[in-house]
């Protein structure tokens, strides 16, 4: 992703010896985890059962 700093963004945490991701990394995961706006609009589709 263009423009992403994970550090500057404070999205990750630099430790002596470690990273950690913080809560605004954790949400900014959360973001990108959701399905597109479409696919949340959209009912869930129903498998037919075999006759």
């Amino acid at each position: 992703m263009r423009g992403l700093d994970i550090f500057s963004q404070k999205l990750v945490a630099r430790e002596p010896g470690a990273w950690s991701i913080t809560e605004e990394g954790r949400s900014f995961l959360a973001i990108l985890e959701r399905p597109p706006a479409a696919d949340r609009l959209r009912p869930p589709s129903r498998a037919r059962s075999p006759r």
